[in-house]
């Protein structure tokens, strides 16, 4: 059977209504916004050893908030939090005399890692 009324896919955030009148009577139809979903790019970086700046990009819709978080204290980032897509910048000490190192950025449960290279 063929639905009497069909209803397009919303692709905004917000929730839509819609009431519809048969005979008389109306009837409220009302569709859910979509969720916000994240995407990071590239997933992985390398630095050498001096250190430096970085950015990776986050792609999501206009109105989603997110936040960022670092696993380490030698990764700084420079905006921890904000809304929408955009490219995160982050700052990664020099690695003295040390191993090759490895920390997480963690964007809205998007993980990019980031390996250094021995100083």
């Amino acid at each position: 059977a063929r639905p009497l009324l069909q209803v397009g896919d919303h692709t905004r955030l917000d929730t839509r209504t819609l009431t519809v009148t048969v005979n008389g009577r109306a009837f409220p139809i009302t569709q859910n916004g979509v969720g916000c979903v994240y995407t990071v790019n590239p997933v992985t970086l390398e630095v050498a050893d001096q250190g430096g700046q970085l950015s990776f990009s986050l792609n999501t819709m206009a109105g989603c908030s997110w936040s960022a978080a670092s696993s380490v204290s030698w990764i700084t980032i420079a905006t921890p939090a904000g809304s929408g897509g955009g490219s995160i910048s982050l700052q990664v000490a020099a690695n003295v005399g040390g191993d090759v190192r490895q920390g997480f950025v963690t964007v809205a449960g998007q993980r990019v890692t980031i390996t250094q290279r021995r100083g």
